[in-house]
């Protein structure tokens, strides 16, 4: 039996890095555990099973331009898409890279996925204007493209908040996470 939602056989990781585009230098200024919601069980299902436009493919990265309460994310919370407007908005980004897969012990005790993707020079995909000086990150989310033609119907497997970071131009930001796959002998 594996449950994924929120407990210990199934667990992820954020991972926030800003990295100065001068002088190349990296630090990690995020880093936390994600909620996985119930769409993402069924995202895992349908995967697992076969289906088309079921595997993970892009991240959403909400933001504000002034000092906003971001939402609160719940199990059954599965569409920013309509929280961001106003003075919030998000980008949606494709992931920048085929994702990674970090393997574990002889116990498969840590089996992890690992997405990725690189925000340089971004561009809204809805709400609010994403602005160098002034947009503040708060949130992120692991996101499966349903419709190459249209991103209403994107279907979110996790998200995550954390302390609003205040986006500058002068630095990139990586942005990783980890889906931790815990085998377990007790059903």
């Amino acid at each position: 039996m594996l449950n994924i939602a929120n407990n210990a056989n199934g667990r992820g990781f954020i991972k926030i890095y800003q990295i100065n585009k001068a002088t190349g230098e990296t630090r990690k200024v995020v880093e936390r555990p994600n909620l996985i919601l119930y769409s993402g069980a069924n995202i895992l299902a349908k995967a697992i099973a076969g289906e088309p436009n079921s595997k993970i493919t892009h991240m959403y990265v909400g933001f504000t331009n002034n000092d906003d309460t971001p939402p609160t994310v719940t199990l059954d919370n599965t569409d920013p898409i309509n929280e961001y407007s106003g003075t919030k908005g998000y980008l949606r980004i494709p992931l920048a890279y085929t994702p990674s897969f970090l393997s574990s012990d002889t116990n498969h005790d840590g089996n992890v996925p690992v997405f990725s993707v690189s925000v340089g020079t971004p561009t809204s995909a809805g709400g609010a204007v994403f602005q160098s000086g002034d947009s503040k990150i708060f949130e992120i989310a692991l996101v499966v493209e349903r419709s190459p033609t249209d991103h209403t119907q994107d279907v979110v497997f996790s998200r995550a908040q954390f302390t609003p970071l205040l986006y500058n131009n002068l630095y990139a930001l990586t942005l990783q996470w980890g889906i931790e796959f815990v085998a377990s002998a007790n059903p």
